[in-house]
C-alpha cells in the first residue's frame, strides 16, 4: 500500500516538473508559491485552478484509474480486469473520457477548468507521463506484489 502511495506522490511531483520544463515562461508567470500566496492574499481562498493543480489533474487522472485496476489484479482477487465486465466497461469509458479531456479540454463537463494546460506539447508530455506511471503501477502489482 505504501509503495502505491509513493508512486502516486512521485507522479504528482513529476507532473509539476514536466510543466516547469515544457512551459517555463507560463509557470513563472502563473505558478509557484509566490503566485499562490498572492492569490490567497487577494481572494482569501486557495487557488483551485492553478498551474500545479491543472498539471496534476491531467497527469494523475489516469494513474488513479490504473490504481483501481492494479488493486483488482493483486491479492486477494488475482483476476484479469476483463473478467469483471462492469468494472471493465467503467474503466474503458473513464480512460476514453480522461484521454479526450486531456487533448480536448472543451469537453470538460466539470467545474474544474484546465486554463493553464496551454500547448499540445504540454498535454502530450503530461499524458505520456501519466500513462508511463500507470503502466509501471500495473506491472508492479501484476508481477511484483
Amino acid at each position: 500500500m505504501m509503495i502505491m502511495f509513493a508512486i502516486q506522490f512521485a507522479a504528482q511531483i513529476v507532473a509539476v516538473i514536466i510543466y516547469i520544463n515544457v512551459e517555463p515562461g507560463h509557470y513563472q508567470d502563473f505558478g509557484g508559491l509566490d503566485n499562490a500566496r498572492s492569490t490567497y492574499a487577494d481572494t482569501k481562498k486557495f487557488s483551485e485552478g492553478g498551474v500545479e493543480s491543472n498539471a496534476i489533474f491531467v497527469m494523475v487522472n489516469n494513474i488513479y484509474l490504473a490504481s483501481v485496476l492494479a488493486f483488482n489484479i493483486s491479492d486477494p482477487w488475482r483476476k484479469e480486469f476483463y473478467t469483471n465486465l462492469p468494472l471493465m466497461i467503467v474503466a474503458v469509458l473513464t480512460l476514453v473520457y480522461n484521454t479526450l479531456l486531456t487533448f480536448l479540454p472543451d469537453l470538460d463537463w466539470s467545474q474544474f477548468e484546465l486554463t493553464h494546460i496551454i500547448t499540445m506539447n504540454l498535454r502530450l508530455a503530461l499524458f505520456l507521463g501519466g500513462m508511463a506511471f500507470s503502466l509501471f503501477m500495473y506491472i508492479n502489482q501484476k508481477c511484483i506484489m
